[in-house]
């Protein structure tokens, strides 16, 4: 019994060690990137700086400028995505939805999917993300849970935008798979991709997906998921009765729902 409970606390042990060095190395490794910043003499934008910082400016909520080297990583040919349910907020509850969008609210405070950007070509999604402060966990850093959040969008939205059938909502998450790379410090706006790799099924409706979420220099979070296409709505709303008629349509450098005229 006591070999047992001596064995437990050096597993506590190693554990709590192993926590404590990749919080101490995250920090050492933020700190000197921070130094070396300065030194170089490299120029902050709104969306580096804090979130007190950019709400004195009066920019609150998510409302967060997307840094130039993200726009660069955005091919040429990618318009970008829209949907009203993002938009406009009256339109949103008249149509079914009781709540906020966890993932695109601009008048919120946690984690915000700025823009997403639909390349056709290459079955590409990009999208600029911002973490804000109700996305901390530890003393400026961000939750895992508001990265793998990030990570179930962008694979979601991947999915729909590569259906066959052309539907908005026309899908469902069947997995992701996660891995956590590198922490994030709350108020960073980061760029997130996913691109379709596979098809499987005998119809092909079982979508895989690849996907990145990368600050400038370095890779944060990698996913590897799974999504099912051409599945609709469950009944019971009254965007479910008027999904069937919605579809992808271009327009200009729009890649957008339809409906916006209701």
């Amino acid at each position: 019994m006591v070999s047992d409970q001596i064995k437990g606390a050096a597993v506590a042990f190693a554990a709590g060690c192993g926590v404590g060095w990749f919080a101490l190395a995250a920090n050492s490794r933020w700190h000197a990137k921070k130094e070396a910043a300065g030194s170089a003499g490299a120029s902050t934008s709104t969306s580096n700086k804090s979130d007190a910082e950019a709400d004195s400016q009066g920019g609150g909520g998510n409302a967060r400028v997307i840094p130039d080297w993200i726009t660069k990583r955005v091919p040429t040919s990618a318009r970008r995505v829209r949907l009203r349910e993002w938009e406009d907020p009256a339109w949103r509850v008249r149509s079914g939805w009781v709540g906020t969008d966890l993932c695109h609210n601009l008048g919120g405070h946690g984690v915000c999917i700025l823009q997403y950007w639909w390349d056709e070509p290459t079955q590409e999604l990009y999208g600029a993300v911002h973490f804000g402060p109700g996305c901390e966990s530890h003393a400026g850093w961000c939750h895992g849970g508001s990265m793998t959040s990030v990570m179930d969008d962008v694979l979601g939205h991947c999915g729909f935008l590569a259906g066959s059938d052309g539907k908005p909502w026309g899908g469902a998450t069947v997995q992701v798979n996660c891995s956590l790379k590198l922490p994030i410090r709350v108020g960073s706006t980061l760029l997130v991709s996913a691109t379709v790799v596979g098809r499987e099924g005998k119809t092909g409706r079982k979508v895989r997906i690849s996907g990145k979420l990368q600050s400038e220099k370095e890779c944060h979070a990698l996913l590897d998921g799974l999504t099912v296409v051409g599945v609709d709505l469950p009944p019971g709303t009254d965007i479910a009765g008027t999904q069937p008629q919605r579809r992808w349509v271009t327009e200009g450098e729009d890649h957008k729902a339809s409906g916006w005229g209701s």
